[in-house]
């Protein structure tokens, strides 16, 4: 099969790492697998899919919402038997294009929300957007039935399905390699907590910025990734007068910064599913999340989950992980185990077996 994975961009982000890990697979099995970008930003994921030989073609837009777009996208698309689509606005510029293909048109919901959504107008909108899309993927059982809702469906259509998201468990558990805390600057004895996210509104680094001021000290926050609320972030931290938190900006030595962690933390207000918190898992973290669909099915029964916004209730579950070594190797444990649960390679064949069914037909 010819298939062709669309995204406006590689930058950091759930939906970014699972097309890094994802397209390879894909190609393994025999497929022709190309990936098209609205921007052509290079990036530690644009470099990992050009090493493993998938062909990155660019539309070259810095402006993501040119309804222009979509002449660009009617003539990259012919000849595809896959078309596979990710995130706003592909979502819009793709449904349109598609009433001028033979290809068969997937896509993939990344979340229970966005901010679309407080938006009336925009339902009703998107109700016909998409429809001319073959297969709707959803990465939970919780962003599926948030879609179906926005959108009004209430009878069984066999559109939509669910596959979750995978991690490459290799490549995570046979990375040892970890930095020293002076390479980190920070004192040997300290413990560190570690966040890796963009910082939009859908995360909430504030809400762990505020904890810390209800642990020692002596523990330290490292926060990867960058984006439009890191500026607020990082004056509430100043502010609070917390010198122990890191702002590392966008990284791609990230197994390596966790692998040198010993707490991983998933702050946020909204998510699909919890890609990050599975990795951090799967490098032997015990992982805290917040209590919000798509990422508490990832992480509770396995790690600790705390109320969503409540400071004070995510220290307490550092606090007791930090001072209760029982308890910390438990959730060490569980952690991983829950990892080992979602590789990459699974997730594959659950997007193969829905393409060639189509494709079938």
């Amino acid at each position: 099969m010819k298939i062709l994975h669309i995204i406006p961009s590689l930058e950091i982000g759930g939906a970014e790492r699972l097309l890094s890990d994802l397209l390879p697979l894909l190609k393994e099995q025999n497929n022709s697998v190309d990936l098209l970008l609205f921007s052509n930003d290079v990036s530690f994921f644009y470099n990992k899919l050009k090493f493993a030989g998938i062909k990155i073609y660019s539309l070259n837009r810095r402006n993501f919402y040119n309804p222009l777009i979509v002449i660009n996208i009617m003539q990259r698309v012919r000849g595809y038997d896959i078309v596979h689509v990710h995130l706003f606005p592909s979502l819009y510029w793709v449904s349109i294009a598609s009433l001028f293909s033979q290809s068969f048109f997937f896509y993939t919901e990344h979340s229970t929300f966005n901010k679309r959504r407080n938006f009336l107008f925009l339902q009703y909108l998107e109700r016909i957007v998409y429809k001319p899309y073959h297969r709707i993927i959803s990465i939970s059982d919780e962003t599926q039935i948030a879609l179906k809702k926005w959108l009004g469906i209430v009878k069984e259509d066999n559109r939509f399905k669910v596959i979750s998201n995978g991690i490459d468990l290799n490549s995570i558990i046979s990375d040892k390699e970890k930095f020293t805390h002076e390479e980190l600057g920070i004192p040997e004895d300290s413990k560190i907590l570690i966040m890796v996210s963009r910082f939009t509104l859908a995360k909430d680094q504030k809400t762990l910025i505020k904890s810390m001021k209800y642990v020692l000290k002596s523990v330290h926050l490292l926060l990867v990734g960058d984006g439009d609320t890191q500026e607020s972030c990082r004056e509430l931290a100043s502010n609070l007068g917390l010198s122990n938190i890191h702002f590392l900006g966008k990284r791609d030595d990230i197994v390596k910064l966790m692998n040198s962690s010993d707490i991983g933390i998933q702050s946020s207000n909204w998510e699909g599913f919890g890609l990050t918190a599975l990795e951090m898992m799967a490098s032997g973290l015990p992982v805290i999340a917040s209590d919000v669909a798509g990422l508490k099915q990832v992480v509770e029964g396995a790690g600790l989950v705390f109320e969503v916004n409540n400071a004070f209730d995510l220290a307490q579950k550092i606090n007791d992980l930090l001072n209760n070594i029982p308890l910390y190797n438990k959730i060490k444990s569980q952690s991983l185990q829950r990892a080992l649960e979602y590789d990459i390679r699974i997730t594959a064949q659950k997007y193969l077996c829905e393409y060639k069914s189509i494709h079938n037909v």
